[in-house]
């Protein structure tokens, strides 16, 4: 009976668990949060034993589901099966927050460095706010947007203005619209 128990508590907790995306699959699988270490669940005592007085109305039996139950869980599956799952607004807001490309960035010739901050609402695309001290074109970064595996800044007339593939979780090395290196790196 005990391996029985444990094999419930596990199938009872990925049910629960269900399906979920943090919306990640468009980005390098190496910049993944590795996941929470198993928790060890050790079995509860038995519940306590109420006294003979303490009942006043018979116990219902829960080892049997009723039809009215059955029929609910049916529809319950069958409409689970039909519609895709949504994440809540607090989850969706906190996949956003902690998208691997929200934040400041160096960006570099070599030569010279300014500051960009990147910004995105899908983790395949968004905003660019480049720094003061931003040379040229550079200075006229308005978003990125992913292409496969290349990361491209284009201006405000979403022409490109650098292109760069990644070499490393936080850093991507490429080419500017003249020709010059650059370097993107968190």
């Amino acid at each position: 009976m005990q391996p029985f128990r444990r094999f419930a508590l596990v199938a009872g907790a990925l049910m629960l668990a269900g399906c979920a995306s943090d919306g990640t699959s468009l980005l390098s699988t190496t910049e993944q949060a590795p996941p929470p270490p198993a928790a060890e669940t050790a079995e509860a005592p038995p519940p306590a034993a109420a006294p003979p007085q303490a009942r006043s109305t018979p116990a219902r039996s829960t080892s049997k589901p009723t039809a009215r139950a059955a029929e609910k869980e049916k529809k319950t599956a069958k409409t689970e099966t039909q519609q895709p799952a949504r994440q809540p607004a607090s989850e969706t807001a906190s996949t956003k927050a902690n998208s691997p490309f929200n934040g400041s960035w160096q960006f570099s010739n070599g030569q010279k460095a300014c500051m960009m901050t990147l910004s995105t609402a899908n983790g395949a695309s968004g905003s660019v706010s480049a720094s003061g001290d931003c040379w040229s074109a550079y200075s006229k970064a308005k978003s990125w947007k992913l292409q496969g595996n290349e990361m491209v800044l284009t201006d405000s007339g979403n022409q490109p203005i650098a292109r760069m593939q990644s070499t490393g979780a936080t850093r991507y090395d490429g080419y500017g619209a003249e020709g010059e290196p650059v370097v993107l790196v968190r």
